[in-house]
């Protein structure tokens, strides 16, 4: 069962332990199949962070994007 109350969700533990991230808020914080969060317990409250890392890029992939100073990226 999930409950939208404003930015807040109610969400239910199941029998194993785990609980179910809304998919709007899994879409809004663009979080996938086996993506990392990290716990925190302060006092009485659990919250769960998404762990951002970043990805590496070769070279040969960023020229595709970037231009050498001085090039245009429209017209001749």
């Amino acid at each position: 069962m999930v409950t939208k109350l404003g930015e807040k969700f109610i969400v239910r533990i199941d029998d194993r332990g785990r609980v179910l991230i809304p998919k709007k808020v899994r879409q809004k914080l663009m979080l996938g199949k086996g993506d990392r969060l990290v716990l925190e317990i302060s006092e009485d409250i659990v919250i769960l962070r998404p762990i951002r890392e970043v990805v590496r890029v070769r070279a040969r992939e960023l020229r595709e994007v970037f231009f050498d100073a001085g090039e245009t990226t429209f017209g001749e």
